[in-house]
């Protein structure tokens, strides 16, 4: 379970979350943004050693097809998740679960943005392994498709855990969703389209505000009467 609140759905349908839980989650978001803002500094003290870790890795995984590698990459593909994670707000928004919409929203196209100002703030060059078997259009850190995953499935595993009373099927779902996340970090290297230290970059950076969307969400709805006395209205 997330640090941020128990029981069923966001705020207004459980209980409060306490001061405790809300200084764990910031504790969280300092410790992912430690994380980026190293995954950054290392970018460029150890560019030599990241680009000698990227060409073994794309030479050992030579014998895995890039056809398969390309159709799990998907899972973090962000023209693929941003119509997805459309629907997802269309139907909570139909559902009047206007916390669960406005935390996707949040999630994913805030986080997406925020990935597409950092990439241009750094202005990372990617790996010269690979040519006319991979589409890139932007720069490398942090990955997009590792912040991608990180949004999209964690803020969606977030959701289907708090809403799930079985402990055995919520450690299932986590799993799964830390998979996915896994497998798309590592097809982005197995590609040749990124170094290590851009996927370590994107998974720092999307917990990061996955952890402050979710946060952000919880608080204005707990400790706002009035913006969950919104929320209640909207639902009825």
């Amino acid at each position: 379970m997330l640090p941020f609140q128990s029981g069923d759905g966001f705020s207004g349908q459980s209980e409060r979350p306490g001061l405790n839980s809300h200084n764990k989650a910031i504790l969280l978001c300092a410790l992912f943004g430690a994380g980026f803002i190293l995954a950054a500094i290392l970018h460029f003290l150890l560019a030599g050693l990241d680009q000698q870790t990227e060409s073994w890795i794309f030479a050992e995984a030579a014998f895995v097809s890039h056809s398969l590698l390309n159709k799990i990459t998907l899972m973090g593909e962000a023209f693929l998740l941003a119509p997805i994670s459309l629907i997802f707000i269309a139907w909570w928004a139909g559902k009047k679960e206007w916390d669960k919409a406005s935390g996707m929203a949040l999630s994913v196209f805030g986080g997406g943005l925020l990935t597409l100002i950092f990439k241009l703030v750094f202005q990372s060059p990617r790996p010269n392994l690979v040519t006319g078997q991979v589409y890139t259009m932007n720069f490398g850190f942090p990955s997009g498709h590792a912040v991608m995953s990180i949004l999209f499935w964690g803020f969606l595993t977030y959701t289907l855990v708090r809403a799930e009373p079985r402990k055995r099927l919520r450690q299932v779902i986590v799993v799964i969703a830390a998979g996915i996340v896994l497998a798309v970090g590592m097809t982005r290297l197995m590609l040749g389209v990124h170094y290590p230290v851009d996927i370590l970059g994107g998974w720092m950076l999307g917990a990061m505000w996955l952890v402050l969307s979710i946060l952000i969400v919880n608080i204005l709805t707990a400790q706002r009467p009035e913006i969950a006395t919104f929320y209640r209205v909207l639902k009825s």
